[in-house]
C-alpha cells in the first residue's frame, strides 16, 4: 500500500510537471504570435497632411473600431518608408513587462544594433518622471502643491505681469500645464557656450530661446508649457540644495532600481555605444541638440526596460500595492484629471485631459494615462499604460517621424492585447 501511494504521488508529481511544462510553452508560443501579429498588424492612418494625419491616429490609437477597419502594414515597411534606423518595443501586461524588443541600429552608419537596455532620449516623457518626483517629496513634506513657488524659488522669480491678476503660480498649476507660462522652444545655446537655468528662463545669452512669460491668467486656460517644468527643477534646485539629476538618482531611480536612466549623460562618454543617436526626415544622423542644463521637461536618457518598471511602480502605486514610489493617494493625486484640454488649446487634440505631468485618457477599464515625446533633430518615445488592467506600452525611435510610428504602434498593440476602448468606441 506504501509502495502504492508512492507510485501515485510520482505519477501526480510527473502530471503537474508535465503540465507545467506544457503551459510554459503554451505562454511562449502565445507571446510570439502576439509578437509577430504586433509587427506585422499595424494600422496605418493615412492622408495628404502630415499633420491631419499624426492628429488622426492620436485621437484614434485606442479606438479599436477604427482600427480594425483599418489597412495593414509591417515594422519593416514602416521603418523603411519613415526612414527610422532603430526602434524599441517594451508591452506590458497585467503588471508585467510581457516582452521587450529591439530593432535596427542606434546609427544608420554604424552596426551597433538597438536592445532592450540601449538609451534613447525621452523627450516630453520626462515630464511624467519628474511629476513623480515631485510628489513624492509632496508626500514627504518637503514641498507643498498650492504654496506660491515664488516661495521656494530663489535665484529668479515668476516676472510680473498684469495678467496674473493677483493670482499665485503654484507647483500643481505647473505640473497641469495652467500656470499660464509660455511654452518654451529652441532651447539651443550659443556655440561653446553653456547657459545656466536663469539664463534660459530669462532668454539671456548664451541661451537662445525667447524668455519665459505670463501669456494668461493663472488656472484659467490649459496651456503646454516647457518652461513650466524648467521653473520646477530650479525650484528642486533653490529649495532642496541638490541638483535635479541627484534629487531623481535618490528617490526615484535608486528606490525603482532604474539602472538605465540618467540626466547625467554628457559627461559619459563611456555609454557612446549604447545610446540612440536622433535622425533627421531623411534618415540623416545629427549628434543631439540639447541644452545640458535644462532637464525636467525632456532630456531623461532611458532604457525602454527602465521606463517600463517606472510605469509598472506607478500603475502598481495606483492600486495601493506598493509604495516603493509612493502611495496610492499620491498617485491617484498624480493621475486624476486636472483639467480637460480644449481641442483649440492644443493642436484639435480631442477627448483628453492631464493630470499631473500626464495626459489622461477615458474612465473605468479604459483609463489611461499616457505622455509622448520628441526631441530635434529626430528621436521621439511613448510611454501609455492602464492602472486598472496593468496593460501597457513603451515604445521609442531614433527618426524623427518617430513619433507617426509610435502612435500606429500602440494601436497595433491596444488591438492585438485586446486594450479596453469603451471610451473611444464609435
Amino acid at each position: 500500500m506504501y509502495k502504492k501511494f508512492i507510485s501515485v504521488g510520482i505519477l501526480s508529481l510527473s502530471a503537474i510537471l508535465f503540465l507545467h511544462g506544457c503551459s510554459s510553452e503554451f505562454s511562449d508560443k502565445d507571446r510570439n504570435d502576439k509578437i509577430v501579429r504586433v509587427e506585422n498588424e499595424i494600422p496605418r492612418f493615412s492622408g495628404s497632411d502630415p499633420m491631419a494625419i499624426l492628429l488622426n491616429a492620436f485621437n484614434n490609437m485606442l479606438n479599436l473600431e477604427h482600427t480594425r477597419r483599418l489597412p495593414k502594414a509591417s515594422l519593416n515597411s514602416l521603418m523603411s518608408e519613415y526612414k527610422m534606423p532603430g526602434v524599441a518595443i517594451a508591452v506590458i501586461d497585467d503588471f508585467e513587462i510581457d516582452w521587450i524588443k529591439g530593432y535596427g541600429k542606434i546609427h544608420s552608419g554604424r552596426e551597433i544594433e538597438v536592445r532592450p537596455d540601449t538609451y534613447f532620449e525621452a523627450g516630453s516623457t520626462t515630464k511624467i518622471i519628474t511629476a513623480a518626483l515631485v510628489m513624492k517629496l509632496v508626500e514627504q513634506g518637503k514641498l507643498e502643491l498650492d504654496k506660491d513657488v515664488n516661495d521656494y524659488l530663489k535665484s529668479w522669480k515668476i516676472p510680473d505681469s498684469s495678467l496674473l491678476n493677483n493670482k499665485k503660480i503654484t507647483i500643481r498649476l505647473l505640473l497641469s500645464h495652467l500656470s499660464g507660462l509660455s511654452e518654451g522652444e529652441g532651447f539651443g545655446t550659443r556655440e561653446g557656450e553653456v547657459p545656466t537655468i536663469t539664463d534660459v528662463l530669462n532668454g539671456r545669452e548664451p541661451a537662445t530661446n525667447a524668455p519665459a512669460e505670463i501669456q494668461h491668467e493663472p488656472g484659467t486656460t490649459w496651456h503646454y508649457s516647457n518652461f513650466g517644468f524648467i521653473v520646477l527643477q530650479l525650484l528642486l534646485e533653490d529649495h532642496l540644495g541638490s541638483s535635479y539629476a541627484e534629487l531623481m538618482q535618490e528617490y526615484v531611480f535608486n528606490p525603482l532600481r532604474m539602472n538605465r536612466s540618467t540626466f547625467a549623460h554628457y559627461d559619459k562618454k563611456a555609454i557612446r555605444d549604447e545610446v540612440i543617436v536622433p535622425h533627421d526626415e531623411n534618415g540623416t544622423p545629427h549628434e543631439r541638440d540639447m541644452n545640458p542644463t535644462i532637464k525636467a521637461h525632456g532630456d531623461l536618457l532611458a532604457s525602454p526596460k527602465d521606463l517600463a518598471i517606472f510605469t509598472i511602480e506607478l500603475m502598481r502605486a495606483y492600486n495601493g500595492e506598493t509604495n516603493n514610489l509612493f502611495s496610492r493617494n499620491t498617485a491617484r493625486e498624480m493621475l486624476k484629471m486636472s483639467r480637460m484640454i480644449k481641442p483649440e488649446e492644443f493642436h484639435g487634440l480631442e477627448n483628453m485631459g492631464y493630470g499631473f505631468g500626464a495626459f489622461i485618457l477615458g474612465e473605468h477599464d479604459a483609463f489611461y494615462f499616457m505622455h509622448p515625446g520628441s526631441n530635434n533633430p529626430g528621436t521621439s518615445s511613448m510611454l501609455i499604460a492602464n492602472p486598472r488592467t496593468g496593460q501597457g506600452a513603451i515604445i521609442m525611435t531614433n527618426g524623427v517621424q518617430g513619433i507617426l510610428l509610435n502612435e500606429q504602434l500602440v494601436s497595433s498593440i491596444s488591438l492585438v492585447y485586446d486594450w479596453p476602448s469603451d471610451a473611444n468606441t464609435e
